[in-house]
């Protein structure tokens, strides 16, 4: 996680001109969509994902749900 040793300053500028080329300034999406990609998103999305019972992803399959899609059907979602 090398990632989370860069201060978030560092990150300013990077962001800022992510955001400005779809043209998302002061929008919502500019607000939401870089927080998931952010090293500690992906750490905190990976340990809600092993958090999963089996059984939950089991019915899925028994529903005849592809493993994506089980996931994002998943009633211990939000």
């Amino acid at each position: 996680m090398p990632g989370l040793v860069i201060p978030a300053q560092g990150t300013l500028v990077p962001l800022f001109k992510m955001m400005a080329e779809p043209q998302w300034l002061n929008t919502y999406q500019a607000v939401i969509m870089p927080n998931p990609a952010l090293p500690f998103g992906i750490f905190l999305t990976r340990q809600s994902m092993s958090a999963l019972p089996d059984e939950l992803l089991d019915s899925g399959r028994m529903d005849d749900c592809a493993s994506c899609a089980s996931c994002s059907r998943s009633p211990c979602l939000p």
